[in-house]
């Protein structure tokens, strides 16, 4: 069973560092789609996606962040407000929300991966739900807090066996807050946690978003997060 986990996360991993070409043919309609009021539209843009071969996976994965990336570029250039791109964000995590099962996969029947939190604020959440379905994929229990305060987080990563936190983290000016974060998490599971950082902050140096939060690494590469999970993992089933 161990080698099945091994080959399910490698494979998830090395989809990090293979990225397909974005078909414009399916981008732009889809970026319409969520602009517009109708969710039918939506649905068979979707459809289309999918009758024309495009994997689901790549659609969560490659498709519906770089649909978000552009709204946001959108909002920067000021071609669209902040509530267009608001409400649309919104509506392509509908369409994650369609195309993955939400369900967690028990700790039982994880075969030895890892669980972990992954923890993001309200307003950035599409990322963290993008995260959470990858590794869900694989068979990692994830459990994902949307908007929860710190108070909350620490008390639920308290109650669970958890072998990881990810905290995504939009910008570098929140690190004060997060640094409490780092410390109120560690309190709450212990000396060893292991603490990831990863999001929109790490643009301004992954060196000093961890040292200024003393989480134990920041990084936006899927496979060191799942390397790390791992590592971890095994530390507490040797124990």
């Amino acid at each position: 069973m161990e080698d099945l986990v091994t080959e399910a996360l490698d494979e998830l991993a090395s989809r990090s560092s293979v990225r397909p070409k974005i078909d414009e043919r399916f981008l732009v309609p889809l970026i319409r789609s969520v602009i517009g009021t109708d969710a039918n539209a939506r649905c068979a843009v979707i459809d289309s996606m999918l009758m024309h071969g495009v994997p689901p996976d790549d659609i969560c994965d490659f498709y519906i962040p770089e649909a978000a990336r552009r709204l946001g570029g959108g909002w920067e250039d000021d071609s669209l407000s902040f509530a267009v791109v608001s409400v649309a964000v919104a509506r392509l995590q509908g369409c994650l929300r369609d195309l993955v099962p939400v369900e967690d996969v028990p700790r039982g029947d994880r075969m030895g991966a890892p669980a972990v939190v992954v923890v993001s604020d309200r307003y950035h959440t599409l990322g963290s739900m993008v995260l959470t379905a990858q590794l869900r994929r694989v068979g990692i229990s994830v459990r994902l807090l949307l908007g929860r305060t710190p108070e909350d987080a620490c008390a639920i990563v308290s109650t669970g066996d958890y072998d990881a936190v990810l905290l995504s983290v939009a910008q570098f000016d929140d690190l004060d807050e997060v640094a409490a974060l780092v410390n109120g998490l560690r309190l709450a599971m212990g000396a060893t946690a292991l603490i990831i950082i990863g999001g929109g902050a790490l643009g301004a140096g992954a060196d000093q978003v961890r040292e200024k939060t003393g989480a134990d690494l920041a990084t936006n590469d899927l496979t060191e997060v799942i390397s790390q999970a791992r590592l971890a993992s095994n530390r507490a089933n040797a124990t």
